[in-house]
C-alpha cells in the first residue's frame, strides 16, 4: 500500500491560541501567524496592566503609571484596582464630578459595554455579574470617558491602524502607512451619552464597526485632506510614538512566554495587531484597545467604499506577506 505523504504547508493563519501551540512542532521554514505573550496586548485588562508595568508602576499609581495614561485613557483594573478607583475618586472631594465611565467587560465587538456617570460608577461595577461561569461577560476595566472627542462634521471616530510584529529577539514592529478612518452612524450629541435609562451607550458615542454597519469610512489621505497636513503629520507622529511604546512595553512578556514556549523554530511567528485609536479636540491620540486578530473582511453597502476597505486591507496584507515571506521554505 502507497504511504501518503504529509501536508506540505509554510504559513498557518489561524486564531492565536492555534497558532501558539503549533509553534512547538514546526519545521525549519514554516511560520504561525501568533507570537506567544502578545495577549498582554490584546486582553482589555492585560493591557492596562501592561502599560502600567512598563511605567514602572506593579499596582495602580498616578505618577509611576503617568507614560501609561498618556497613551491610554486613566483606568482601573476590575477587581484589583477597586479600592485605587475608590480612593481616587474620593480624593475629588465629596460628590465631585470626575466625568463619565466605559466599564470594559471580556467581550469584543462592543457587547458589554456601560457608560455610567461618576456616582453611579462604582456601584454599577460592584454589580454581581449576569452570567457568573462566563468570565468574558464580567467588567475588566473601568476607564475615564473621553469627553471632547474631535469631531468631524459632528461624527465620532476612529482609526484602525495595523501593527505588524515580526520578533520578539531583537523586537521587530512596523505600523502600516495606511488605515481605516471609521465614523459613528449618528451624530454626537453630548446630553444622551446612553440610550434610555440604561448604561449602554448611545450609537453617536460609540464608533465600532459592529454597531454601525453602513457609515462612513474614510482612508487616511481623506482624514489628512480634512485636518491639513500639518496637523495630520503631528497627529501621525503622536500614533507612531504610542504605537512603539505599546509595542515595546510588551518586550518582558514575550520573552518569558519563548522560555515557556520553547518553541521548535526560534523565530517561529509573526502578528498583525488592529490598534484603535479615538483623537481629541487637542489632537491627542488615545489608544482604546488592541486586536489580536483584526479583520480582513470588506462589507459595506456602498460599493465605492467596500471598494476602499478591500484595497485598503489588501495591501495591508500584501506587505505584511512580503514582510515575513523569506521565513517560508519554497515548495521543491
Amino acid at each position: 500500500m502507497e504511504e501518503k505523504s504529509p501536508l506540505r504547508w509554510d504559513l498557518l493563519w489561524t486564531k492565536s491560541v492555534y497558532a501558539i501551540k503549533a509553534a512547538r512542532q514546526l519545521q525549519p521554514g514554516q511560520v504561525v501567524s501568533a507570537i506567544a505573550g502578545l495577549n498582554c496586548l490584546t486582553m482589555k485588562k492585560r493591557m492596562v496592566q501592561t502599560l502600567r508595568m512598563a511605567s514602572g508602576a506593579k499596582a495602580f499609581s498616578i505618577a509611576l503609571g503617568a507614560k501609561a495614561f498618556s497613551i491610554v485613557p486613566l483606568s482601573f483594573c476590575i477587581p484589583e484596582d477597586l479600592a485605587a478607583w475608590q480612593a481616587w475618586l474620593g480624593s475629588a472631594g465629596p460628590g465631585a464630578d470626575t466625568g463619565m465611565w466605559m466599564l470594559k467587560t471580556g467581550q469584543d465587538a462592543g457587547k458589554g459595554l456601560r457608560l455610567v456617570r461618576t456616582q453611579h460608577a462604582l456601584q454599577v461595577a460592584l454589580r454581581p455579574p449576569k452570567n457568573p461561569s462566563k468570565p468574558q461577560t464580567h467588567i475588566k476595566v473601568a476607564q475615564q470617558y473621553i469627553t471632547n472627542p474631535l469631531l468631524i462634521r459632528n461624527r465620532k471616530f476612529h482609526l484602525r491602524l495595523w501593527l505588524l510584529v515580526t520578533s520578539h529577539s531583537p523586537l521587530r514592529a512596523y505600523l502600516h502607512s495606511q488605515g481605516l478612518v471609521l465614523f459613528s452612524s449618528e451624530a454626537y450629541d453630548k446630553t444622551r451619552p446612553v440610550d434610555g435609562p440604561g448604561v449602554r451607550p448611545s450609537v453617536g458615542h460609540v464608533t465600532n464597526y459592529a454597531r454601525n454597519e453602513d457609515t462612513w469610512v474614510w482612508g487616511l489621505d481623506e482624514l489628512a485632506a480634512e485636518l491639513g497636513q500639518q496637523q495630520w503629520q503631528q497627529l501621525w507622529a503622536a500614533m507612531r510614538r504610542s504605537s512603539a511604546l505599546t509595542a515595546a512595553s510588551v518586550l518582558g512578556p514575550m520573552r518569558a512566554a519563548h522560555r515557556w514556549l520553547q518553541p521548535s523554530v526560534s523565530n517561529y511567528g509573526f502578528q498583525m495587531l488592529g490598534l484603535d485609536y479615538l483623537v481629541d479636540e487637542a489632537m491627542q491620540p488615545w489608544l482604546l484597545e488592541v486586536n489580536s486578530a483584526p479583520s480582513v473582511m470588506a462589507v459595506h453597502s456602498e460599493p465605492d467604499t467596500c471598494r476602499l476597505i478591500k484595497d485598503t486591507k489588501q495591501a495591508m496584507l500584501h506587505d505584511m506577506l512580503t514582510m515575513v515571506q523569506h521565513r517560508m521554505a519554497p515548495y521543491g
